[in-house]
């Protein structure tokens, strides 16, 4: 299975092993074998005992199905062959993948070998990012996939990322928007972007959703939910449609009718583009993220950080407003479970604090004044 090769001697003219030409440079003894695939590895050992322990261990883990070969791929490429095999991701994820290894592991660990990463290389990328908390916590997730998929292929024995202490994220509770602060955006944005306010506020569709609506999924005052524009891919031509958001996102979402109203003359005055699309360009191609962010930040004047995303927020404060159950909020707002909606939610549904004190009163009231 494997051999032991004496690297400072050759075999002489008289067939007696002799000094050679690497005598006394370097280790002596070289651990040989083959391996699995029908590669050949080995090791430089300083004695010939070390070398036939390194091919005991090899030989044993072998049997054993827990060998794990020895590799000089670095991190940087074996995550491009990792982000290649996600084959089942939106393209958008893959980008935003990339993006964030490119930027910030690659610079830190992207030229390290794999079995070289140590857990304090792990941790101090996180700690020396530079980014929001949450930001961080994407990119510790992207590493810690390519870790663990470097594991399963056996390059590594164990993953480093064990015990990394992430940042905590402090989110401040949604502030919706008003009435009048909707109204506002929608008299301030393009004329052909005002029906879009109305009916984010009016639907609580992600700003993807109402960038992917088309004609085909408006039916009698019900916006079909059901697939979502892949923007990359619809650049290019012919637009290409993937998977929401997660599987809960399908959904049909019944409108008001002042709602369904700004939609129908939305559509009389501009129609929709040649695939269409609702919402487009002025070329006539998809909405892009930057398109949305630009109208909402300088046409309408809205603070950094606020986006079209606030409308849906203001959608669910009017739900929350009118006595909605956290489940029928999931339900219209595509959430998996009302879990999700409380913990974005949970401080806009009204107090009962009024009524328990008043149910313990006239339980205990009477009954104390009687002892």
């Amino acid at each position: 299975m494997g051999h032991v090769v004496d690297r400072w001697t050759v075999v002489g003219e008289s067939g007696r092993r002799v000094k050679g030409p690497r005598h006394g440079r370097g280790k002596r003894w070289l651990a040989r074998w083959v391996e699995p695939d029908g590669r050949e590895r080995s090791r430089a050992c300083s004695s010939k005992d070390e070398a036939r322990a390194v091919l005991a261990r090899v030989e044993t883990d072998q049997r054993a199905g827990t060998y794990v070969s020895p590799t000089q791929v670095t991190f940087e490429e074996y995550a491009r062959t990792w982000l290649a095999r996600q084959a089942h991701q939106r393209a958008s994820t893959r980008e935003q993948a990339e993006s964030r290894l490119r930027l910030h592991a690659y610079p830190v660990i992207g030229s390290t070998s794999l079995p070289r990463i140590a857990r304090g290389m792990v941790q101090g990328l996180v700690a020396g990012s530079g980014l929001a908390p949450s930001t961080t916590r994407v990119l510790y997730g992207y590493v810690a996939a390519v870790l663990a998929s470097a594991v399963e292929d056996r390059l590594i024995a164990t993953t480093p990322c064990r015990r990394i202490r992430l940042p905590e994220i402090h989110a401040d509770p949604v502030a919706p928007l008003t009435v009048d602060d909707v109204a506002q955006v929608a008299a301030s944005v393009p004329r052909w972007l005002s029906a879009m306010v109305w009916v984010g506020a009016g639907s609580g569709l992600r700003p993807g959703e109402l960038r992917s609506l088309t004609v085909d999924r408006v039916e009698d005052g019900v916006l079909v939910v059901d697939r979502q524009l892949v923007i990359p891919g619809s650049r290019r031509g012919a637009l290409v449609w993937g998977p929401l958001k997660r599987a809960g996102s399908r959904r049909r979402v019944s409108l008001a009718p002042s709602t369904a109203k700004a939609l129908t003359e939305h559509l009389e005055e501009f129609g929709p583009s040649g695939d269409g699309l609702v919402w487009s360009s002025r070329s006539g191609g998809p909405l892009a993220r930057s398109h949305l962010g630009q109208a909402w930040r300088v046409s309408a004047g809205r603070p950094e950080g606020e986006g079209w995303h606030a409308l849906r927020h203001h959608h669910a404060s009017l739900l929350i407003a009118a006595g909605a159950f956290p489940r029928a909020v999931a339900d219209r707002l595509g959430h998996a479970d009302p879990s999700e909606t409380l913990r974005t939610y949970s401080h806009l549904w009204p107090t009962d604090e009024g009524r328990m004190l008043a149910a313990i009163e006239d339980a205990h009231g009477g009954r104390r004044g009687s002892l």
